[in-house]
């Protein structure tokens, strides 16, 4: 037969769990500026901080976040004209080789109706 046991805890020990079961929340709070105020209806900012969306303090960090988000929308549009481009010029150099050989085509039927033929070298 299996053996069951069972992990006894003592008076202290639930006491020190239910300490730090209350503890648990507190790395939440008291993270930002905290607002003195007595009536919680007179206080006109609210906010809520997740991890990553940080706001910055100063003019200088919001100005810099701004110009990393430009940069980073200068950059896609750049590498977007970058492919815009290749595209076009895939399809003028297909567009340049169709024309040669409608060019080569019209000369082929203009000496079959004319009877001019020409040498090979020539064409």
């Amino acid at each position: 037969m299996a053996e069951k046991h069972l992990n006894r805890i003592s008076d202290e020990e639930k006491e020190q769990a239910k300490k730090d079961s209350d503890d648990d929340w507190s790395h939440i709070t008291g993270v930002g500026s905290r607002i003195e105020v007595v009536d919680p209806l007179a206080v006109t900012d609210r906010t809520i901080i997740f991890g990553k969306d940080i706001i910055p303090s100063t003019k200088e960090e919001a100005v810099k976040e701004k110009t990393d988000k430009f940069k980073d929308q200068i950059g896609n549009t750049n590498q977007y004209l970058k492919f815009v481009n290749a595209h076009l010029a895939a399809k003028k150099e297909k567009l340049d080789m169709l024309k040669e050989r409608d060019r080569k085509f019209q000369e082929e039927i203009d000496s079959l109706n004319g009877n001019n033929i020409k040498p090979r070298s020539e064409a």
